[in-house]
């Protein structure tokens, strides 16, 4: 698979990258052209005594500057869709997924968030972009990255919730009673919304056939959960493997019409960089595993629902 990624890469992303990446070196080169004209007539005209004149002459200058610094957050903010709908069309072409549409500045509504009961949190600040939505199988889905910090008092001040990845998926069909999945080590601080699901009548459940996914996550379980209703094994083998692959903890929930998870992660994704080439196979490469591994997920949710 991530051979004909790279193949794809080398064909379509990398003509967009170079294109990319002269247009960053041009800016630079430019920057650092003018900053430099500007230093040597600032301090020229201070040792000359001119420093009216050279005031003057170095306005257009300034303005210059600001031109090719605006010109460097323009690029910043076309770097990722270019690239990330690249990506998309690439995914497209799985025979199971319908067309996959991105809006960077769109992202899932702070109430959907709390709706989900993964983390139970006033969320005075919420911010929300990057949301990608489409179709696998027979679920339709959204997700989002999401960085959310509550307020924690005079003396502690801003406390980071939750930095990472939200999906929603909507079922085809509604399902009786409720599924809790959240990492041990995040226990403590997922407690309240262990108790709140347990006041549902939540009682914990393992997987017997896989050992490994009980050391790592607990699973809780409505009374009222139908018998066909259960967590498949391929869904948790994908937990684990996205566990396993990122070295983060995902937790989910899933009731009623739908599934929302939570997916932590402390990398900006696709953020490029201004001070060095963003030609990196591996950069691109890591996006694209993370938002696989994703969907996949959202593939086995489809096939227990």
């Amino acid at each position: 698979m991530e051979e004909t990624f790279r193949q794809f890469y080398n064909h379509t992303i990398y003509p967009e990258l170079y294109r990319m990446e002269r247009r960053r070196k041009r800016l630079w080169f430019m920057l650092l052209g003018v900053g430099v004209l500007t230093m040597l007539m600032f301090f020229g005209g201070i040792m000359l005594g001119m420093k009216g004149v050279i005031m003057l002459m170095l306005l257009p200058l300034v303005g210059y500057l600001g031109w090719i610094g605006n010109s460097l957050r323009k690029y910043v903010k076309l770097f990722k869709p270019r690239v990330v709908r690249l990506i998309l069309d690439y995914i497209d072409n799985q025979l199971s997924y319908d067309t996959l549409h991105y809006y960077p500045e769109k992202g899932i509504p702070k109430k959907e968030f709390l709706k989900s009961g993964l983390y139970v949190t006033r969320a005075d600040n919420y911010e929300a972009e990057d949301y990608i939505t489409g179709r696998i199988g027979d679920v339709d889905f959204e997700l989002c990255e999401v960085r959310i910090s509550e307020l924690a008092g005079v003396q502690t001040g801003v406390r980071a919730v939750f930095s990472g990845i939200f999906f929603k998926a909507i079922f085809n069909r509604p399902v009786q009673g409720a599924f809790l999945i959240v990492p041990k080590d995040e226990r403590a601080r997922m407690n309240k919304s262990i108790k709140k699901f347990n006041l549902r009548g939540g009682k914990p459940v393992k997987v017997p056939e896989l050992e490994e996914f009980n050391e790592k996550f607990l699973i809780y379980r409505t009374l009222d959960a139908s018998v066909s209703m259960t967590v498949s094994l391929a869904f948790c083998e994908s937990i684990l493997n996205y566990y396993k692959m990122t070295g983060e903890y995902p937790a989910v929930f899933i009731s009623g019409a739908g599934a929302y998870a939570v997916l932590p992660s402390t990398k900006d994704m696709l953020e490029p960089s201004l001070f060095s080439s963003n030609l990196k196979f591996e950069k691109i490469n890591d996006f694209y595993s993370d938002l696989t591994m994703l969907l996949d997920l959202i593939e086995e949710i489809d096939k227990m629902f």
